[in-house]
């Protein structure tokens, strides 16, 4: 159950940048042959496992898109050329959950972990993360002390930002969950853009930036960086206003792993405020939450903020377990398979032998089987805790980045309507996700394969449009305005609320 997006996206794309991924894509040709072979096995393992191929499409249209790539095979592709074929499949499906990636063997990702750093790390990236904000490109972070952070860049070495813009919004490596570009937008928010860059056009040791700056448009260059070079630090608020309670490296040991991805606070003027900031649900989490409710617990707080902007996942225990601290009713959702044919089952890659076993026991053990509209669904009730449960105001603070276990919990909690949601729309959807476990189809030329979720959450949740996110009560959208000036207007429109002075 703690597998998500998080898995491949974070690791093999877009927080690392990854030093295999780049370097390995248009390295290498193929026939079409190769690619008819590797594209038969792909679509068979969509239509015989994915468990909601036919939410957005109907299958003739599955098939006629599939007719297309099949047609568009021809010799000479690049693996990166195939990619782009199978994601126009990809995208129409409607899961973010369901993307192709380029996958190493195990010998080649041992000997790469030999190599000094200098010597894997042989691409160069952009020295600054770009942030797309109203068809515009700032430097949202920068890595490179003459190149100043919410400085507007004109073009990159000649290549204007509308084709920047394209190339990062468009890339095959990530789908949507549902229809719309939530999840694109905070993509283009937190620098998918340094390695899409990379990958199309050739990095060298230095990049030519067109700049807008107070005196004009001036043009500099700047040097380029190895991945190994991208260091930043978690940003914490301001401390005039809030007291950091716990974090990684702060409580005692047992707590460490699961603050990795937290911060807890407690506004400084008011303690009956308190701000869980959680950017991961990671998988150890209990003790960590059981000593953030028993604090709210002992200082009485009334007003509790969780932001979830950017949090793409990652444990569904971890959301259960705040579900259970927050809701004030039991609550019910199911999840379903489709059986794999065995001749499909022997295409997939093959997991460690342990893995089923223990996740068959566990899906045994945590839920019950049940008859719903036609078909045998696994059912778990979601109860509220005995013990320092949370009884004030929730507030939520959402995003496009709020995707897979944010957005379960996020429309579970909105469901129950116990709580305010501040933001802007999530990037997961609100009525079901698919997810849990993962079948991946063996490609065996292109090595490109598939991540195709196996199991679908059904929320059950009576809010929420087909194919939309979970919407918040107070829209705030992020503008070149508030950017500039460093404004966090989502959760100072809060704070306004709760009549907390700024």
């Amino acid at each position: 159950m703690q597998n998500s997006i998080l898995r491949v996206l974070l690791i093999s794309l877009f927080f690392c940048p990854t030093l295999i991924f780049s370097q390995k894509l248009q390295d290498k040709t193929f026939t079409a042959n190769q690619l008819q072979a590797d594209f038969k096995v792909l679509k068979e393992a969509l239509k015989a496992v994915h468990p909601a191929l036919y939410e957005f499409q109907t299958p003739a249209e599955f098939e006629a898109r599939c007719q297309k790539v099949e047609n568009a095979l021809k010799d000479g592709m690049t693996d990166l050329d195939f990619l782009a074929l199978i994601s126009s499949i990809t995208k129409t499906i409607g899961c973010g959950h369901t993307y192709p990636y380029k996958k190493y063997s195990k010998a080649e990702k041992k000997r790469l972990k030999k190599l000094a750093l200098e010597k894997r790390d042989t691409f160069n990236y952009l020295p600054f993360r770009g942030r797309f904000i109203e068809n515009r490109l700032f430097v949202g972070e920068s890595f490179d002390s003459l190149l100043s952070p919410t400085t507007e860049i004109l073009s990159i070495d000649n290549h204007p930002i509308a084709e920047l813009k394209q190339k990062t919004f468009d890339y095959p490596g990530f789908s949507e969950d549902g229809q719309g570009e939530r999840l694109a937008q905070f993509y283009g928010k937190i620098g998918l853009l340094r390695v899409v860059y990379s990958i199309y056009y050739p990095v060298k040791d230095s990049v030519e930036l067109m700049l807008q700056l107070p005196e004009g448009k001036i043009s500099r260059k700047f040097k380029t960086k190895k991945s190994y070079e991208f260091k930043s630090e978690r940003k914490l608020l301001d401390a005039t206003q809030w007291d950091l309670k716990f974090r990684k490296g702060e409580v005692k040991k047992k707590y460490r792993r699961m603050f990795n991805s937290i911060d807890f606070y407690q506004h400084v003027d008011r303690p009956d405020v308190a701000l869980l900031n959680i950017k991961a649900f990671g998988g150890s989490f209990k003790s960590g939450y059981d000593l953030v409710f028993d604090y709210l617990k002992a200082q009485d707080t009334k007003h509790l903020i969780i932001d979830l902007r950017g949090n793409l996942g990652g444990s569904i225990e971890a959301v259960i377990k705040l579900l259970s601290q927050t809701l004030t009713q039991p609550h019910t959702y199911t999840i379903f398979k489709r059986k794999i044919p065995s001749i499909v089952e022997e295409s997939r890659h093959k997991e460690n032998f342990l893995r089923p076993f223990f996740r068959k026991r566990f899906l045994k053990k945590k839920y019950k089987e049940r008859e719903a509209e036609g078909q045998t669904v696994l059912a778990r009730t979601i109860k509220p805790a005995i013990e320092n449960h949370f009884d004030g105001q929730l507030y939520i603070l959402t995003d496009g980045g709020s995707f897979s276990s944010a957005s379960i919990f996020s429309a579970i909690l909105q469901n129950e309507k116990n709580a305010l949601f501040f933001g802007e729309e999530t990037g997961g959807a609100a009525q079901l996700t698919n997810a849990v476990a993962y079948f991946e189809p063996k490609l065996n030329h292109s090595r490109i394969t598939l991540n195709i979720p196996i199991y679908r959450i059904n929320h059950h949740v009576e809010e929420g449009e087909k194919g939309r996110g979970i919407r918040p009560d107070h829209e705030i959208k992020e503008t070149i305005t508030t950017f500039l000036n460093g404004k966090d207007e989502v959760l100072e429109k809060v704070l306004s609320l709760i009549g907390v002075a700024n």
